[in-house]
């Protein structure tokens, strides 16, 4: 996450597109990743916008290979779902 690229993984019924912002771990301690989806659908419908992922259940596909710009997106760094943060952009 030093060099913001996208990712490309598969997650429940989706391969999704995701620019990452934050890796850290939830009150339990289950790995997560938040970040801005850009393409692909969650099972409750949803389509672009932020989400939290377990990190148990991506299948990483690859790097899209393209860079992203944090500054395109209004990221906001508190999030109460992420207890012990890792990695934040």
């Amino acid at each position: 996450m030093d060099w913001p690229k996208l990712i490309v993984f598969h997650y429940g019924d989706s391969d999704r597109l995701v620019a990452p912002f934050c890796v850290g771990v939830s009150s339990v301690g289950n790995p997560l990743l938040r970040g801005y989806q850009l393409e692909g659908v969650s099972l409750s419908g949803k389509g672009e916008g932020w989400r939290v992922f377990q990190v148990e259940k991506m299948e990483l596909e690859d790097t899209d290979g393209d860079f992203f710009s944090a500054d395109d997106f209004a990221f906001d760094e508190f999030y109460p779902w992420i207890y012990k943060v890792f990695k934040m952009l």
